[in-house]
């Protein structure tokens, strides 16, 4: 009973919220009331990191901050007020790899100004899904997840249309990608079929053990037992793509074949291991946008939020943000 209370009380405010905002057709942007920026930076929380580097890092990462932020679009932003925080965590997210460097994660958030229906005058409108995702160092950390165990990842890799300033610009079902990088070695390799099906194989084994009246998983496991060795030598080592077409067989995208997303993992050479911890090597930038926005050509009657992320993406100076890219 008190379960139901508090659902129902749930949807009656989320249903007061949403009423009290109205749907976008009928909200009115503001788009040239002049916002204000403010992406804020958190103190390092690892003690165990050396003072010394945790500061280097730290001032590389306000030199990047400051550098996004540098762009026309924020100065001021226009329609919009931009809220963010960026978090470094010495702690890395990659155990295996050897002197791995200093991460940070963290958003770039984007709020329209609306008409108040009662003043007339320009309002906050605080729900909005418009953001940037900011991460540093963290090869795999904007990818889209697919499957893991234990300390393997395995991710889709979004699919690449571009360039800006030398750097690979990707896209994804809901939006951009840029990658701003040192080195020319790309931060994820493919996963091989080899692999993809070895992983899945271990996943069902342990499923099939853990469950003495499953009968469906062991047949699934022998699927994947089979499908291993039918595979030639180079076969096993082929990129794989992954394709759901049957449940009770691997998940691959038959070989030659373009159907579902390609799979990668991160590639933990694509760090120089000779600079030290604090350098930022690799900066990646997703842009969220929402609704039904032409990626190519945004339409200027769309959400002003969603157009000024995506401004962001087209007018920033990368080759002046690449600078934030360090060997200390």
């Amino acid at each position: 009973m008190k379960k139901a209370f508090i659902a129902a009380l749930f949807v009656a405010v989320l249903a007061s919220a949403l009423l009290a905002a109205g749907s976008q057709d009928e909200r009115q942007f503001v788009a040239d009331h002049p916002g204000k920026v403010s992406v804020t930076i958190s103190r390092h929380v690892n003690s165990e990191t050396p003072a010394a580097l945790a500061a280097a890092f730290e001032a590389n990462l306000r030199r990047m901050r400051d550098l996004l932020v540098a762009g026309p679009m924020f100065n001021p932003p226009l329609g919009v007020q931009v809220l963010g925080g960026l978090s470094p965590n010495s702690d890395s997210p990659e155990p295996s790899a050897p002197h791995a460097p200093i991460v940070s994660t963290g958003f770039i958030q984007f709020y329209p100004y609306i008409v108040d229906r009662k003043s007339g005058l320009p309002v906050l409108f605080r729900f909005s899904t418009a953001e940037v995702n900011v991460s540093v160092n963290w090869p795999r950390a904007s990818l889209e997840p697919n499957i893991s165990e234990g300390q393997t990842y395995f991710y889709l890799e979004p699919e690449r249309v571009g360039e800006m300033a030398g750097f690979p610009v990707y896209r994804r079902r809901d939006g951009d990608h840029i990658l701003v990088m040192t080195r020319g070695k790309p931060p994820w390799v493919p996963v091989t079929r080899e692999e993809f099906v070895s992983l899945w194989l271990r996943i069902h084994q342990k499923n099939a053990a853990g469950n003495a009246r499953d009968t469906i998983t062991p047949k699934v496991v022998e699927a994947h037992k089979a499908a291993l060795a039918s595979m030639t030598a180079e076969e096993r080592r082929m990129p794989a793509r992954y394709f759901r077409f049957n449940m009770m067989q691997p998940m691959l995208a038959p070989v030659g074949s373009t159907q579902g997303d390609p799979l990668v993992k991160a590639n933990l050479d694509s760090f120089d291991t000779t600079v030290p911890r604090s350098a930022i090597q690799l900066i990646s930038l997703r842009f969220q946008y929402a609704g039904d926005l032409d990626f190519d050509r945004p339409a200027s009657t769309c959400s002003v939020d969603v157009l000024r992320v995506w401004q962001m993406l087209q007018t920033s100076d990368w080759r002046a943000i690449g600078a934030a890219l360090t060997q200390k």
